[in-house]
């Protein structure tokens, strides 16, 4: 019995290049097994799809190839499962052919004859999305075999998946009370809505609003909205370490109203930024936005008049000043 078991683990281990038992995805048994993931996911992103499996008897080994699309996905890592209760170890994956994505090999083991019954899931695939927004990708299980502890094969019906990348609509809400649209040549990012009298600052003080940006933009104007105009500002984006990315230094505050400030031209890859502004005094105001996200703020950081180089938070703000980047 051992010896039987042991030549199925080994004989794939020894033979990860070429395809095992053929099997037919439509052929009939009481177990399936299925790729379960996420539909849609965002390009540029992590998820995890499982190998679910359902009510299966003295389940005790196993093999499959996965095959997905390499310009969409990419495997990175592949880790164990469960039935019931009882852990399902992932003895061995590889790619097929070696350090190429778009097929893998997984290989079960579980140690010594106990048998394990029960429902779950043999593996968790970590796929990264390399792919662009609209592109798709099946996710197909093939070359599979289960066994259980008396080396019997377990018949299986082998069930597939697919994954959508998505595409951004005009105005989709992310996660920090800001939405974005795409356009052209630039986005417009963090158009909220503006709301309520425009609120004063404490000189010198500088405030940060926290956004996301799910895509790579390029951006060469910030926009704020103006109560009272007062001696001068200075408005900028940093990066999600605190680090300045970019800023127009010590400039006039313009007339009240909205103003468009131009800046250097920046190229923002994925990630989380800080839009700030700063100003010299306490007699200028500006326009806050209305943002319903719970107690997520924007934050302040005194004695930050022009912006520094490195941002440093003293502390959490009760308003969320206006700011657009284009």
């Amino acid at each position: 019995m051992k010896k039987c078991k042991r030549l199925l683990v080994v004989g794939v281990i020894l033979c990860l290049a070429i395809a095992l038992v053929p099997f037919s995805s439509a052929s009939a048994g009481d177990v399936t097994v299925s790729i379960d993931a996420t539909a849609e996911v965002d390009s540029n992103t992590d998820f995890i799809a499982r190998v679910n499996i359902t009510e299966v008897t003295n389940f005790d080994a196993a093999n499959y190839d996965i095959t997905y699309d390499p310009l969409v996905l990419e495997v990175t890592d592949v880790t164990d499962g469960i039935i019931g209760e009882t852990v399902i170890p992932v003895e061995i994956w590889g790619f097929i052919p070696a350090e190429t994505q778009g097929k893998i090999r997984v290989v079960n083991n579980v140690p010594g004859f106990p048998g394990v019954s029960g429902s779950g899931y043999l593996a968790e695939i970590h796929f990264h999305v390399v792919g662009s927004a609209g592109s798709t990708s099946d996710i197909t299980l093939s070359n599979g075999m289960l066994s259980d502890n008396t080396a019997t094969e377990i018949p299986v019906t082998w069930v597939g998946g697919s994954v959508y990348v998505n595409t951004a609509s005009e105005f989709p809400v992310v996660d920090l009370g800001t939405s974005y649209s795409k356009g052209i040549e630039t986005i417009p990012y963090a158009l909220v809505h503006v709301s309520g009298s425009p609120v004063g600052y404490t000189a010198n003080a500088a405030h940060y609003l926290p956004v996301t940006v799910p895509f790579e933009i390029t951006v060469n104007r910030i926009k704020i909205r103006i109560g009272t105009s007062s001696g001068n500002i200075d408005v900028g984006i940093y990066d999600r370490d605190g680090n300045r990315v970019v800023s127009t230094g010590s400039i006039a505050c313009p007339a009240a109203g909205y103003a468009t400030i131009t800046i250097a031209s920046t190229v923002l890859n994925p990630g989380i930024y800080y839009f700030a502004i700063s100003c010299d005094n306490n007699t200028a105001t500006f326009y806050r936005v209305d943002i319903s996200c719970g107690s997520r703020h924007s934050f302040w950081q005194g004695n930050a008049f022009p912006l520094p180089s490195k941002m440093s938070i003293s502390g959490e703000a009760g308003e969320r000043y206006w700011i657009e980047a284009s």
